[in-house]
């Protein structure tokens, strides 16, 4: 740590779109259990009968051994839950990471209801429903999911 030119920041010249989501990245991981949980998961079978992860591909389907192999698999999506082994209740929410390091794809979403949270290709977007099982997701992106609960 160096408390001197090198490391000090100039507030008032901040890149205020920056900053914003900088902020909104920070209330996200607040605001998201799943997020902010302290132990692994492993894609166990939790207590509600879901895995605590799932790795799929854009079009939906559960990752196989095979396409951990494939040297051109540039998109992929990871559905996160509470661990299996995290004691008492478990939060029902979880998060979809949509990773694209290829062109722009259209991915099936799995079922739920999702909130798009976060968008790389559009930081200073508001959250928004997803209303459609198909999801377009630009270049070189990253969009992260959040569940939402199921209406009574």
């Amino acid at each position: 740590n160096q408390d001197n030119e090198i490391t000090w920041l100039d507030w008032a010249a901040a890149d205020t779109d920056v900053l914003n989501f900088t902020r909104r990245l920070i209330a996200l991981r607040r605001d998201t259990p799943v997020l902010r949980q302290r132990r692994f998961l492993h894609g166990d079978t939790r207590t509600d009968g879901r895995p605590d992860l799932v790795w799929r591909r854009a079009d939906g389907r559960v990752m196989t051994g095979a396409d951990w192999t494939d040297p051109t698999r540039r998109k992929l999506m990871a559905e996160l839950r509470m661990a299996a082994d995290t004691p008492g209740p478990l939060d029902a929410s979880a998060v979809l990471l949509i990773l694209n390091a290829g062109a722009a794809v259209t991915v099936t979403v799995p079922p739920g209801r999702w909130q798009r949270s976060l968008d790389t290709a559009d930081p200073l977007a508001s959250p928004d429903t997803v209303h459609t099982a198909k999801l377009d997701v630009a270049a070189a992106s990253l969009m992260l999911l959040t569940s939402q609960p199921e209406e009574t």
